[in-house]
């Protein structure tokens, strides 16, 4: 008689990105998604399980949600893939004895607040701040950080409701939407991602925002002292956090008195940065993410192999009048792909986060700075005319 094969481990995510199904199927994995909407129905049917439901309700209702629909599975390992899934995963570790971020780190990744907080009591250099409550005077809070003044969400990613007020009137209006203000850190901004085990930042990629929440470069280019210094201070702001295991991405700005800490995701970065990471560094930072979820050896790779870049597109919203310029644009040297997935006439939404596009350039080259030029080549030649819906 032959013998049952061994089960695939289990692992639940919290949130869903495409990238990561191919590394579960090459690992073995079975995978779990616990999300606000289902996965669209290629990848649902790939899944052992997908569960719909809300993430911002009591922890208690997703926790019974999550375990009536396991019906006794063990699981492996509960990841979460974006930032609004840190914190319920981090309660649905705990309800499965899982391994990984425990409720209070999550807290201090999720809630800008507290994570500003954590930073400051570690010494840890960060812009100015102050939180925002209903006693706040506009008046006395740009006397105190001065303008422009940035106001942001607590508990957000991708620059939604981020405001950059540059007048006490502006200050003002934004009061009621905002949680946090913080002074303007004049300076390069860029962000750091790495990965960890065992409290250990193990490794880490620096990425270049050649147009902040448009265009990207995997590595930068920055000096190898700098990395070394960008290292330590990810690795200082994880132990500030209590952040020990997974994937950590750390937005900073250079300085000319050295990196100023922005903020941190406990969770895989957004703006095609992942796919950027595997073309630059030759290895699939998705199946790091599960390795490293269930207690897998993992390897790094000393430097990367070529510089990969992306111009996320979005021409803002209202009707796309006329394309022009695509030939063009998918000629230019060092482009490896230019997807558009509008066409004219179609209705673009308003763009509230870096996470919303309507395509991507993509391209790859040998330094950062040629793949730089490439990218500004390929978008000065595609021509997108928007107007008002």
């Amino acid at each position: 008689m032959g013998q049952d094969s061994p089960k695939k481990p289990l692992v639940v995510l919290v949130g869903f990105r495409a990238g990561i199904m191919r590394a579960a199927e090459h690992l073995g994995v079975e995978l779990a998604v616990i999300n606000r909407r289902p996965p669209p129905s290629d990848f649902s049917k790939r899944l052992a399980l997908s569960v719909e439901c809300p993430w911002d309700g009591p922890p208690e209702a997703l926790i019974g949600t999550v375990l009536r629909a396991l019906d006794g599975r063990e699981v492996t390992a509960v990841l979460a893939l974006t930032e609004g899934a840190v914190l319920p995963a981090a309660h649905l570790r705990k309800a499965l004895g899982a391994v990984g971020s425990d409720v209070a780190t999550a807290e201090r990744c999720s809630d800008k607040r507290v994570m500003k907080r954590a930073m400051m009591d570690a010494g840890i250099r960060c812009a100015r701040h102050e939180e925002i409550t209903p006693g706040t005077n506009a008046e006395q809070l740009v006397e105190r950080l001065g303008l422009p003044l940035v106001m942001k969400n607590a508990c957000s990613s991708g620059s939604r409701g981020l405001l950059i007020a540059r007048s006490v009137d502006e200050v003002q209006g934004g009061l009621a939407e905002h949680d946090l203000a913080e002074s303007f850190v004049r300076g390069t901004e860029m962000s750091v991602e790495g990965f960890l085990q065992d409290g250990v930042v193990r490794f880490v990629s620096t990425t270049r925002y050649l147009v902040p929440l448009h265009a990207n470069i995997v590595p930068s280019g920055v000096s190898a002292a700098q990395i070394e210094e960008l290292h330590a201070l990810l690795q200082s702001a994880c132990n500030a956090l209590g952040l020990r295991h997974g994937m950590a991405h750390m937005e900073v700005f250079l300085t000319e008195e050295g990196p100023v800490f922005g903020e941190l995701g406990a969770r895989p970065p957004g703006g095609r940065l992942m796919p950027l990471i595997q073309a630059a560094w030759g290895f699939d930072p998705y199946g790091t993410i599960l390795r490293l979820g269930l207690g897998r050896d993992v390897t790094f790779p000393a430097a990367p192999g070529q510089a990969a870049g992306t111009w996320i597109l979005h021409p803002g919203a209202g009707v796309l009048n006329r394309i022009e310029g695509l030939e063009a644009a998918e000629a230019t040297p060092l482009v490896r792909k230019v997807l558009l997935r509008v066409a004219e006439g179609d209705v673009i939404s308003r763009r509230i986060g870096s996470g919303q596009d309507i395509g991507h350039i993509d391209v790859r080259g040998e330094t950062p700075d040629e793949v730089a030029d490439a990218l500004r080549a390929a978008r000065r030649a595609l021509k997108l005319t928007v107007q008002p819906a």
